[in-house]
């Protein structure tokens, strides 16, 4: 079995499911509706597919983008720490690449890459924001069980126990932490022994 999360792709339906190799038959009205079964990886006994919407299969027909988004799927199944690390560090340089970009044209003034701000972001998200995450969401989908185990089974206190969690006592933790940790990433990109008191007082200016 093979599940596909919903949020992979926005359009993607949100009812994603578990589809077996048996499972040939497509319903007519799926197929009127242009609603195809991609082939992501075909073993003896097991095929492994994704329901795909119209504008996802568009988007999915180049073969480049495909075979690299169902690598990118079978790294996060098969290693979901170091998938979900990189990631982490990838988006956040690349975030603060746009930021530098954006500062720039803000200024009207030449835009230059400062590479110790760019490496700084990618050591953080590698060794602190993707492990964090990791944990953290992985603690929420346990409160989500907890919940439904022993107090009730209706998806929305569930879902609102989780965010009510993750934006208090999640933020409390991981913001101010953060601060360190980027703090301790400058240090290692610049050779030098970080200086906390500067994450301090950064802290204390955007508290």
């Amino acid at each position: 079995f093979f599940f596909v999360p919903p949020s992979v792709f926005k359009h993607l339906h949100t009812d994603a499911f578990l589809v077996t190799a048996n499972q040939k038959k497509h319903n007519n009205n799926l197929k009127n509706r242009g609603i195809t079964d991609i082939t992501i990886n075909h073993q003896p006994k097991k095929t492994r597919l994704i329901r795909c919407y119209p504008l996802a299969a568009n988007f999915l027909d180049s073969k480049a983008l495909t075979n690299l988004y169902y690598k990118y799927i079978d790294w996060l199944d098969r290693s979901p720490f170091v998938a979900r690390s990189v990631t982490a560090a990838v988006v956040g340089c690349l975030g603060d690449l746009l930021s530098q970009r954006l500062e720039a044209f803000m200024r009207n003034d030449v835009f230059l890459i400062n590479w110790t701000r760019f490496s700084s972001f990618f050591i953080s998200g590698l060794l602190y924001v993707g492990p964090f995450l990791q944990y953290w969401y992985g603690g929420l989908w346990a409160v989500g069980r907890w919940m439904e185990r022993k107090v009730t089974k209706k998806k929305i206190w569930q879902t609102l126990a989780q965010v009510f969690v993750d934006q208090t006592l999640g933020v409390l933790i991981f913001f101010p932490l953060y601060f360190y940790a980027y703090e301790a990433s400058e240090a290692i990109v610049s050779f030098q022994a970080p200086v906390w008191a500067t994450a301090t007082k950064k802290l204390n200016q955007e508290l």
